[in-house]
């Protein structure tokens, strides 16, 4: 098991995280991104980053704004659609 982070930032609320440090040297670090449902905390999430730091992987993984333990609100996907349907000029979200 990782250690429980914060990642703080000037422009948003916190965000929570565990870093998967190698025991021994580390030969590379990586990030690990669920997506915007499922958070740092989620079994495939361990099962990924535990083995790559086994093997010498730095790994770090984190809850997205709003879920788990990361302050915020989840982003709101149909806002963006909306900004890019009326930019184009279409309704309704239509826009390709």
């Amino acid at each position: 098991m990782g250690e429980r982070v914060t990642l703080p930032s000037s422009t948003s609320p916190n965000l929570a995280g565990i870093i998967e440090v190698p025991d021994e040297a580390v030969r590379a670090w990586g990030v690990f991104s669920r997506g915007f449902t499922l958070g740092k905390d989620c079994p495939a999430a361990a099962r990924t980053s535990e083995p790559l730091a086994a093997d010498g992987t730095g790994m770090l993984r984190f809850d997205a704004l709003g879920l788990g333990g990361s302050g915020g609100a989840a982003p709101s996907h149909t806002s963006a659609i909306q900004v890019r349907s009326e930019a184009h000029g279409t309704a309704g979200g239509n826009a390709r």
